[in-house]
């Protein structure tokens, strides 16, 4: 504070600097974290502070690590449904064509 003989900018000039520095002020977030996790001073965890967040989540709706496990796993269960179906669906498809290419052409028109 010595240094600027105690001003204090308002939130406008804040706003300014944010706004026509943001690239710059990404790049150095980007590169102090970088340098903090190759020291592993950073742990898996972020925190930030002085940001006010208002959090707004039912219990039916909060992803803890076992609902986000189970979630996952639904999910998986669906994927080898549908990748079961589709090869089914590939297979009664080349019974259909070889079924197809077995009866000859003139019968086939006379039906």
């Amino acid at each position: 504070m010595w240094l600027i003989n105690s001003l204090e900018p308002d939130f406008r000039t804040i706003s300014n600097l944010c706004k026509e520095n943001l690239l710059a002020i990404k790049e150095t977030f980007m590169a102090f974290t970088t340098i903090l996790r190759g020291e592993n001073l950073l742990g898996e965890e972020l925190t930030l502070d002085g940001t006010r967040i208002h959090a707004n989540n039912s219990i039916k709706r909060s992803f803890t690590p076992k609902v986000t496990a189970k979630k996952l796993q639904h999910i998986e269960g669906r994927i080898q449904k549908l990748e079961a179906y589709l090869k089914a669906m590939d297979t009664y498809d080349e019974r259909e064509e070889t079924l197809r290419l077995d009866i000859p052409r003139d019968k086939c028109l006379t039906s």
